[in-house]
């Protein structure tokens, strides 16, 4: 979910100051300090919430209490006198407004405060909000979604094409649609019969910007309905066309839903909704009905909570959720909401989610059972998410299982799933449960400021795909933010193009679905659709045209393999100590003094030690020698007896009873924890990590590398130094950038065997002798010149005649040298920038 959706910084620190204020006058329960603020900011944002109430001259009657509970104090109380009187000085100087704020505006525009200033204040007390992954999707990015969800539900619902130009200029275009009155009619029906739902609601975004495009859509409507029409749909139980309160109290009332364990950002929710009913104007009387089914459709509770542990449902007796003697299988989801998935045809019209972002590391053994269940119950599928998965790819599952038939699904969320290991399973899942519409991100700019992760808005339509769709999965790449305004002229090209197009605002690859179906089947970890689709320069695509069939993946070439974990580095990597104490009376040459990642000192066996690479930064050119690889490597044997009498012996059994290493769970797995599982030094390397650096070397003499290095293993005919030369070559760069992950802090590029596997490599094979022998003296002026950085600008010439070496083997159809150089150094830049943007 992004930072607290609000750009006055002022009045939010004046508000932290008001609860920290009041946490002083509050009862001291004997509770956490930060409980204690938490609850005064709920009595604060309560009082707030009235105070909003009576600006509409709707009076502070009692069933108000409902929406506001944390304001229940008496009156004469001197928690709430207190709390009056904060609210007094806090609200000096700003006067109350119910019209939230577009995109474009300054919230804070004359002084003026709006209900969404009460989500930005409860996310700023809320200390755990980062630790559960919640972050608070911005304006602009929530105004395309709701569009997009319209546009995806109304084209399937209306039986038209998704770039159909009546349906995208009602969403996209300025002033009042144009359209027939018996068309009007039917659009303003379809619109008021959809129910919508966010299964992680938090503070209501989402909910509350699809009331606000869908008030202005049956509005605007609503003004071209013929009185006969418009007595109709009074008798079918829809609002009124023509009066903004009854369309306002039906979409809050009617269309949206919402679950959220934070019971405190749902009941903003409730109040938002609440206050966006009174922005319509005219007398306004608080409706019971009203306050009832906020309370009945917004509800507290997990969305992810699997069969058989349902918490309970809103004023219903829940049905049985297993049959005897079997595991249960009814999705809760079923009876707390009875009336949305009543049969034929139940399930939302549209799921909108921003779900929180918490890795798969920090998710529990029941979490991880837990929400596969949940997802299985309502959309039984083939494709398991592994336990590597982090938590939000499970409300991708989650929503096209909460979605009837046709219903649309927008979700912003990391772009990891697009390339990682555990975001095959989502991808095969959604190709196979989904008519995936588009994938959009940005190429420069990132949504939530305060969390270090990429988004991507995927846009969905449940159902079966056929086999031969013509429409293509639009993979969409922005220039610019993904909340900034799109034009009615940019929407109808963004969801019309059939073919490849580039433009300065943004950059349009279609791929049928069944393209990308087949490439799921035949490959067990598919194309990462992030590095190939999105974020793939157009140079690439004009390269796999003019030459793709001299380019193959790298593992036809070689295998790919982690280093060696040992599980205990500052047991096992140890540094040689020059002119350390000298060797014992009596002691072999053998003994030598080292020092451990823990600064201990050790004479040790240099037979049980071999020297090691830690680092891609010990790397320093194309050949790795032996002074670039300043560690040493514990290598004992399994058997104790070939370590009997032995300083490394001593050293094992100090690791035990005084470091208590072998009680780590990271090295329990071995049969002798100190005796490591030796890999066979590579051939090649590669960095795990990379910055900015171009960064492969060969290895001919055999060191031993770590985990942090990836080993690559050419198949029996390929010259390892001819390998290294294309990896570390700038066509190398651009492609490692494609397969890599970028989700990591400052920028870093993750390159682990699985994803470097995937990279495209010229194919060795195939190339002739001559340009073989080109490539190899290009490489041999190279292997002892410092790694480049193309952030540096052109590189020397022995870097520019091994890129042009490289090229040679593409043949004919290969670009410039230095247009590839340029690509390559666009991709870094784009990466470093976006980490710090």
């Amino acid at each position: 979910m992004s930072a607290p959706p609000h750009s006055c910084d002022a009045f939010l620190a004046r508000f932290l100051d008001a609860a920290s204020a009041l946490a002083e006058a509050l009862p001291d329960k004997g509770g956490d300090p930060e409980r204690l603020r938490e609850e005064a900011a709920d009595r604060l944002l309560a009082g707030f919430f009235l105070r909003f109430a009576r600006a509409a001259s709707c009076g502070l009657q009692p069933e108000l209490a409902r929406l506001a509970p944390c304001a229940g104090d008496a009156p004469e109380s001197s928690a709430a006198g207190a709390a009056e009187s904060l609210l007094d000085a806090l609200l000096n100087g700003f006067r109350l407004q119910l019209t939230e704020p577009r995109p474009d505006q300054d919230a804070l525009a004359g002084g003026a405060l709006a209900p969404d200033i009460l989500a930005a204040a409860h996310a700023l007390t809320r200390a755990g909000r980062q630790d559960a992954g919640v972050f608070y999707t911005p304006v602009g990015e929530v105004r395309l979604m709701c569009r997009e969800a319209l546009r995806a539900r109304m084209a399937h619902a209306l039986g038209v094409a998704d770039d159909d130009p009546e349906l995208l200029g009602i969403l996209y275009g300025q002033g009042s649609p144009d359209l027939p009155a018996e068309r009007a009619a039917l659009l303003f029906r379809e619109l008021a019969r959809l129910r919508v739902c966010d299964p992680a609601a938090g503070c209501g975004a989402l909910l509350v910007g699809m009331a606000h495009e869908l008030s202005r859509l049956l509005t605007s409507l609503g003004r071209l309905v013929l009185p006969e029409d418009r007595n109709r749909l009074l008798e079918e139980g829809l609002p009124d066309p023509l009066s903004p309160t009854s369309i306002r109290r039906h979409i809050a009332a009617s269309t949206l839903f919402g679950l959220d364990l934070d019971a405190g950002a749902l009941n903003v929710t409730r109040q938002r909704l609440f206050l966006f009913t009174l922005a319509a104007g005219g007398e306004q009387v608080p409706d019971v009905r009203l306050l009832e089914a906020l309370r009945a459709h917004l509800q507290e509770g997990d969305g992810l909570e699997p069969p058989g542990q349902t918490s309970g449902s809103q004023g219903h007796d829940p049905l049985p959720t297993k049959i005897a003697g079997s595991a249960p299988t009814r999705s809760p989801w079923l009876d707390r909401l009875p009336e949305i998935f009543a049969p034929p045809g139940g399930g939302f019209d549209i799921v909108l989610s921003n779900p929180p972002y918490v890795r798969q590391e920090r998710l529990d053994a029941r979490r991880k059972s837990d929400a596969p269940r949940a997802c299985q119950a309502l959309l039984p599928t083939e494709f398991r998410f592994d336990g590597k998965s982090d938590l939000y790819a499970y409300f991708f599952h989650l929503g096209l299982g909460l979605l009837r038939e046709g219903g649309a699904l927008c979700v912003i969320a990391s772009n990891s799933w697009l390339d990682v290991g555990f975001g095959q399973a989502l991808r095969r899942l959604l190709l196979r449960h989904s008519r995936i519409l588009s994938i959009t991100e940005s190429a420069r700019k990132g949504t939530f400021t305060d969390a270090r992760i990429h988004p991507a808005i995927l846009l969905a339509r449940r159902c079966i795909p056929a086999a031969d769709e013509p429409e293509p999965v639009r993979f969409i790449r922005m220039h610019h933010a993904l909340g900034e305004p799109r034009s009615l002229d940019e929407m109808t090209l963004l969801a019309g193009t059939r073919r490849f197009l580039s433009t300065p605002a943004f950059r349009v690859v279609p791929v049928p679905q069944a393209v990308l179906a087949a490439e799921a089947v035949a490959d067990r970890m598919g194309v990462n659709w992030g590095g190939r689709y999105l974020r793939a320069p157009d140079l690439f695509f004009e390269m796999l045209e003019a030459c793709g069939t001299r380019l193959c993946r790298l593992d036809a070439l070689a295998s790919v393999r982690f280093g060696i974990k040992t599980g205990a580095n500052d047991f096992f990597y140890l540094e040689s100590v020059p002119g350390g104490a000298p060797s014992p009376a009596g002691a072999s040459d053998d003994l030598g003094v080292f020092r451990n990642g823990m600064g201990e000192e050790r004479f040790l066996e240099r037979r049980f030690l071999r020297r090691a690479l830690r680092s891609p930064r010990e790397l320093r050119t194309p050949e790795l020698l032996p002074e670039d690889a300043a560690s040493f490597l514990l290598t004992c044997p399994e058997e104790p007896e070939a370590l009997a009498g032995t300083r490394a012996a001593d050293y094992v059994r100090e690791g035990e009873s005084r470091w208590g290493i072998h009680r780590r769970p990271s090295v329990r797995g071995r049969a002798r924890w100190y005796s490591l599982p030796l890999i066979a030094p590579p051939p090649v390397i590669h960095p795990l990590i990379a910055f900015e650096r171009a960064c492969a070397a060969i290895n001919p003499r055999g060191i031993l590398c770590d985990a942090n290095l990836v080993g690559i293993y050419p198949h029996e005919g390929v010259d390892p130094a001819l390998l290294a030369a294309c990896l570390v070559s700038s066509l190398g760069v651009m492609m490692r950038e494609l397969v890599g992950i970028a989700n990591l802090g400052q920028g870093a590029l993750k390159t682990n065997p699985a994803y470097l596997a995937r990279m495209l490599v010229p194919d060795l094979r195939a190339a002739s002798s001559r340009e073989l022998a080109a490539l190899g003296s290009a490489f041999q002026a190279a292997r002892q010149a410092a790694f480049p950085s193309l952030l540096d600008g052109e590189p020397d010439p022995v870097w520019r005649a091994l890129d042009d070496a490289v090229l040679a083997l593409l043949g004919p159809g290969a670009p410039d040298g230095a247009r590839l150089r340029a690509a390559a150094c666009e991709l870094v830049s784009a990466r470093l920038a976006k980490a710090r943007a």
